[in-house]
Parts: C-alpha cells; sequence; structure tokens
C-alpha cells in the first residue's frame, strides 16, 4: 500500500513539471517595446501581437523558444533597417 502511494505522489509530481507557465521573454519584451517606437514614429501599427506577454508564443515551451528566437532577429533587423526610428530601444 504504502508503495502505491509513493508511486502515486512521485507520478503526480511529473505530470505537473510539464505544466509550467511560459512567459514572455525578455528579447520579445524588447521587440515589442522597440516595434512600438518605430510604429509611432513613422504612423503605422505592427501586428505583434503573438510576441506580447498575454500572445500565442507563451503556450509552450518549444513556442516560446522559437519565438523568443524570432524577437531576437527581429529586433536586430529593425535597428539595421531603421537606424534613425529605434535609437531609443535596447
Amino acid at each position: 500500500m504504502f508503495g502505491a502511494m509513493l508511486l502515486l505522489i512521485s507520478g503526480l509530481g511529473l505530470s505537473l513539471t510539464g505544466c509550467e507557465q511560459v512567459v514572455q521573454s525578455e528579447e520579445c519584451k524588447a521587440y515589442v517595446a522597440c516595434l512600438k517606437v518605430r510604429d509611432t514614429k513613422l504612423g503605422i501599427k505592427t501586428d505583434a501581437l503573438r510576441f506580447e506577454a498575454s500572445g500565442a508564443c507563451w503556450g509552450s515551451p518549444e513556442g516560446a523558444g522559437l519565438c523568443t528566437h524570432a524577437c531576437k532577429n527581429g529586433l536586430t533587423w529593425l535597428k539595421q533597417t531603421y537606424p534613425s526610428q529605434t535609437a531609443d530601444c535596447q
């Protein structure tokens, strides 16, 4: 009986670790902020909802990894392509 309870408890622990909450990465926070700065200066609106804190990117660790990579590359591209509009970006 004790062995069965121990097995059940350890199984619950393993299944709960897969339910970890994924949060917006620092790279995507910076990318979204920089997009907003650039968009304001150019008078345009870019759809970056998936990269925002409540966006679709943060539904799984795999998705978060892909989005973080995209944000990192996007921030580099923004700074190279729009240097005067993104000078204030970090």
